[in-house]
């Protein structure tokens, strides 16, 4: 029997973004689901198993800070699962409440693709 794909979350209002990191880690042999809404990745997480979750910081809602949510929700369905945020809006407030919920990494914006891998891949064979 073949060795199980990994399968990630990736969850970004920007649909460039999301397609190129959707292609990209598909393209790395990973099983990947996009969302291109907070509440979208929010139903993912409570339905399917995700093995690591990357998503954006700020998504088209009203708060600005709506990967908060998706980190909330990952913690609880996928506790093991190790959580990026992404963000081309980095504040201290921001990134010490990502910390608080318990993410394993804080990125600004652009993060080269490798690099996203590179850290999903470490966590994944450790």
């Amino acid at each position: 029997m073949g060795e199980a794909r990994l399968r990630i979350l990736v969850a970004d209002d920007e649909e460039g973004v999301l397609l190129a990191l959707k292609e990209y880690f598909g393209c790395c042999g990973w099983d990947v689901d996009a969302a291109l809404t907070a509440t979208e990745a929010e139903r993912l997480l409570e339905t399917r198993g995700y093995a690591a979750v990357i998503t954006d910081l700020r998504f088209s809602g009203p708060s600005g800070t709506e990967g908060l949510a998706v980190v909330r929700a990952a913690r609880t369905h996928h506790p093991a699962a190790p959580v990026v945020v992404m963000t081309g809006y980095a504040s201290p407030e921001a990134e010490k409440e990502a910390r608080r919920l318990g993410v394993d990494a804080f990125v600004p914006k652009p993060v080269p693709l490798w690099e996203l891998a590179r850290l999903v891949q470490g966590w994944a064979s450790s």
